[in-house]
């Protein structure tokens, strides 16, 4: 059978070892189903829309000799199979194919367009009848080196396509979603132009362990050095005698503060990188390897690179640890105030109900390195305390409930932070002629919501920590005139739990000890008027802090770990209030200014009320 001129569909065709059916000049065959070998040749294009069971087809395609670098060029054959050669039923493949000349070869789909817009993509120029310069001279990237895991023999290549073949003069096209969703084309013969590698995997390369290189069969017989490029920032390839050579790079000269490197280099060493691994981690560093290929200036790889670091450390710099600690001071300044002689009202032996109002603003803008937080607290601190005044000592427990919103200040991501938190202190004083003596020991747990979003991907996640706390301190209060001076020192330490998160970039969890010694004086007067004692106050403090300063984000399956300053070196705190007492009840308001480095400024109010049984 032969078919000349004109478009032709034949719905089964067989051949037997003595027939033969072919496809001639500017001839267009389509069939259903085929069992057998054709030959296409001319400017032929064969349609064939399935295998049938059972049989192997055998395509013959015949191209133009003239050389695909002339100019008007012909591609004179164009085969086209609909069926994905790669099904399960093994009795059904596509046998021996022999392309010649320039031809092309599309698996997966009848469609015409899978090439052109393959060129179009690319800004190649392109008509399966007649184009002006070989579209396949330039080529620089594929996207899967596996086309086809089939039995697919090519006769003037290679055995069999088990992974990525290059065919002898011809070329190979596999359309998007189809044959594993991938699309790819490879140019094979003897070869000027570039070869491209893709998602190329660890796996498929066989390393040799002296020299390091890994290697992969694309020719038989004799053929130019060409060069290979490979899609991949950290791999480096050549074509020696027909064989691709990747060779794997430096990670620091590729990808120059990157802060994943140390973690990149060892997977590409050991030979792991996939961008499709089951390994959540191996996949994504794969994946922006691969991506880092295609960037075009350093400014695009910081860019990517400060977007994935952010939001991979979203937790910290949206303020979760800031906001366990910030609250927990609230709550302990709060307590402060009750027991604290500095303003010199009286207190009467009993039982007092007492409560107060938060609210802070808290900002360090610089905190992070070049990036800080802003964190607005709001709740309050319900409590109630025994006075003995045989021993001049007081006894109380209290409960703080609170909620809150900030983020991140100065990070090129957006980052939010909600924040919920609860705590439970005891606390005491005894007070001495000479000195008063105060403690609390706390606990409090916070919830923060952080969500994120930048150019690499959405982040989110519940950040939970919890606080124990012990402070002591003492009050040496004086009297210089009319004027009440209260030199003050104590010693605070907080356990910070923060734990671990699940994810792509999930996190161990971390711990720090913290410790703070307040050092200030106070400064308050006392008069009565209409009944009332008021009693001005205004304290001037430092807050210097040693131990644990930084949180330690440490990425499951990775070795990496990302340090970041969190906790204030020596901010001064300034307070100004105002209490007044009349009978059993006590009124209060406060305001507090604390500055320090990293451009940190809070401000937080306080009103509260108090009444002795």
């Amino acid at each position: 059978m032969t078919v000349n001129n004109g478009v032709f569909t034949v719905k089964s065709l067989k051949t037997t070892a003595n027939g033969s059916a072919a496809v001639a000049e500017n001839a267009n065959l389509t069939l259903k189903s085929l069992a057998g070998a054709v030959t296409v040749s001319g400017n032929g294009v064969l349609t064939v829309e399935s295998l049938a069971t059972g049989a192997n087809a055998g395509v013959t395609l015949t191209g133009s000799a003239v050389a695909p670098t002339n100019t008007k060029a012909k591609v004179a054959k164009y085969f086209r199979l609909a069926e994905a050669t790669s099904k399960t039923d093994a009795a059904t493949t596509l046998g021996t194919v022999t392309c010649t000349g320039a031809t092309q070869l599309v698996v997966g789909t009848t469609d015409d367009s899978v090439l052109t817009k393959f060129m179009a993509d690319n800004q190649y120029t392109y008509d399966y009848v007649d184009h002006t310069a070989d579209p396949f001279s330039d080529i620089k990237h594929v996207d899967s080196a596996t086309l086809i895991a089939t039995n697919v023999n090519v006769a003037a290549g290679t055995a069999a396509m088990t992974g990525l073949t290059v065919f002898d003069m011809g070329s190979i096209v596999v359309e998007k979603d189809q044959l594993g969703n991938n699309k790819a084309i490879v140019r094979g013969g003897t070869v000027s132009g570039e070869i491209g590698l893709a998602n190329v995997s660890g796996k498929s390369l066989t390393w040799d362990a002296k020299t390091g290189i890994g290697s992969l069969a694309l020719f038989t017989g004799a053929h130019e050095e060409n060069r290979l490029t490979v899609g991949d920032a950290m791999l480096d390839g050549k074509v020696v005698n027909g064989t691709a050579q990747v060779k794997v790079q430096n990670a620091e000269e590729v990808m120059p503060g990157f802060f994943l490197n140390k973690d990149m280099q060892r997977i590409y060493d050991e030979h792991l990188f996939d961008a499709a691994s089951s390994d959540a981690q191996i996949a994504m560093l794969t994946q922006f390897s691969q991506a880092v290929n295609g960037m075009t200036s350093m400014g695009e790889f910081k860019a990517a690179s400060q977007a994935l670091e952010e939001g991979s450390n979203s937790a910290v710099l949206g303020g979760a640890y800031n906001a366990a600690l910030d609250a927990g001071e609230q709550f302990n300044k709060a307590l402060d105030r009750r027991m604290t002689v500095a303003n010199g009202l009286n207190r009467a032996e009993g039982f007092t109900l007492w409560a107060d109002v938060i609210g802070t603003s808290n900002q360090a803008k610089k905190l992070y390195g070049n990036s800080g937080y802003d964190l607005d607290l709001y709740g309050g601190v319900l409590g109630g305390d025994y006075t003995f005044a045989q021993y001049d000592a007081t006894l109380g427990a209290a409960l703080t409930v609170g909620t809150g919103s900030g983020g991140s200040k100065g990070t090129a991501t957006s980052i939010d932070n909600d924040v919920d938190f609860v705590g439970f202190s005891v606390y005491g004083n005894k007070r001495c002629p000479i000195v008063n003596s105060k403690f609390d020991l706390g606990y409090m747990q916070t919830k923060s919501d952080i969500s994120a979003a930048n150019s690499m991907g959405n982040w989110s996640s519940d950040v939970k920590a919890k606080a124990f706390t012990f402070g002591f301190g003492v009050e040496l209060p004086t009297t210089v005139g009319i004027v009440n001076v209260t030199p003050h020192a104590g010693i605070r330490y907080t356990r910070l739990d923060v734990e671990g998160r699940d994810g792509l970039f999930g996190t161990d969890d971390d711990k720090l000890n913290v410790f703070q010694a307040p050092l200030g004086v106070t400064f308050s007067g006392a008069f009565e008027t209409s009944g009332w004692n008021l009693a001005p106050t205004f304290d001037l403090s430092v807050v210097p802090a040693f131990g644990d300063k930084d949180a330690t984000t440490k990425y499951n399956g990775l070795t990496t770990e990302v340090i970041t300053r969190v906790v204030d070196s020596s901010p001064v705190q300034a307070t100004l209030g105002l209490s007044a007492q009349k009978d059993a009840f006590t009124f209060g308001i406060n305001y507090t200014l604390g500055a320090g480095s990293d451009e940190r400024q809070n401000h937080s109010f306080n009103a509260n009320v108090r009444y002795t049984f």
